[in-house]
């Protein structure tokens, strides 16, 4: 909330002293929309890795699992994607201490994917919020010019990632 507020406050002084033109408005919009793509791509990116990392952990549990535990519970061992909850399992104890290390470690990459995820979020809300604010000030100054950037912005936000 205090970013919003520093952010009009800069918007207010902008307007006070000189109103910008509509160039330079158009292009903090235009580098805030590249930005905010960045910021969405970068989230995505972490997603995968997070994915690709418990993937690799569920493939270890399967190809170690032992053959006659039951169905469901072997099942639901395998798509867990907790270590907390991983070693709440009977058998945990029983697997290879390397595989163990490995949900261990696991966890400790997980938590760090985590806390930048959450980073990479509030940075994503903090560039949205600016510009949903150079926006505003765009449509409500420059109209003319208004849709044509609020259709770039809008095909940034659709573009796949890299």
């Amino acid at each position: 909330m205090a970013k919003i507020i520093a952010w009009g406050l800069v918007l207010m002084a902008l307007w006070s002293c000189e109103s910008p033109t509509q160039e330079v408005v158009t292009a903090r919009v235009e580098k805030l929309a590249s930005s905010q793509r960045d910021k969405r791509c970068e989230l995505a990116n972490l997603q995968k890795q997070a994915t690709a990392l418990w993937d690799s952990i569920a493939l270890e549990l399967d190809r170690n699992l032992p053959v006659d535990m039951p169905a469901d519970e072997r099942y639901n061992m395998i798509h867990v994607r907790n270590t907390a909850l991983l070693q709440m399992f009977m058998v945990f104890d029983s697997l290879a201490m390397p595989l163990q290390e490995m949900v261990q470690a696991a966890s400790t990459k997980d938590s760090l994917l985590a806390a930048a995820m959450k980073t990479n979020h509030a940075e994503y809300q903090a560039v949205s919020n600016q510009l949903d604010s150079f926006l505003m000030v765009l449509e409500q100054h420059f109209p003319a010019r208004y849709q044509e950037v609020a259709l770039q912005v809008l095909a940034l936000e659709k573009e796949d990632c890299r």
